[in-house]
């Protein structure tokens, strides 16, 4: 796993929502989190844009996790044995998932 482990959780850094691991507070200092903890601040939008961003880049752990279970459900339990939406689908979960992992390095 390349990024941050999850979960996530949205936070407020100078008046700017920002993405921060779920379990940061407990090395907070003063209410202010260390420079490494930040994943993401979001800049350059709307308040109630700006909220809706930083909400949906705090659930992708979680979402990574659904997409990693489907494909896992296709290929494994399945054993991909898949009707043909099913095979449309579990190659669209695939290749999101991949492009997610992304190349290995």
């Amino acid at each position: 796993m390349k990024f941050t482990p999850g979960p996530w959780k949205v936070d407020n850094f100078g008046g700017q929502p920002c993405i921060v691991p779920a379990d940061a507070e407990k090395r907070a200092i003063n209410g202010i989190y260390q420079s490494g903890e930040y994943i993401a601040t979001i800049h350059d939008t709307t308040g109630k844009t700006k909220t809706a961003n930083a909400r949906l880049i705090a659930a992708c752990p979680v979402m990574l996790d659904i997409l990693q279970t489907v494909n896992a459900y296709f290929y494994e339990y399945r054993n991909g044995e898949l009707s043909g939406y099913e095979h449309e689908l579990a190659g669209q979960v695939g290749a999101l998932v991949a492009m997610i992992d992304g190349p290995e390095e």
